[in-house]
């Protein structure tokens, strides 16, 4: 969770929206006010950034 924590706030909501709440992409749009490709983005570059900080840690 400290490297979630580490993310910026949007990617933070959206990361924990999806894998802990297991919302659905178009219910974050709509809670989130942005659209479902937007969300997606957001997952992508967090997942993303979890991993690379995940590996570095691992080393």
């Amino acid at each position: 969770m400290r490297i979630v924590d580490a993310l910026p706030e949007l990617q933070q909501a959206v990361l924990r929206m999806r894998h802990i709440d297991e919302l659905e992409v178009q219910e974050i749009a709509q809670l989130t006010g942005s659209n479902p490709e937007a969300v997606r983005m957001n997952l992508s570059r967090a997942r993303r950034k979890v991993k690379e900080i995940f590996l570095k840690s691992e080393r």
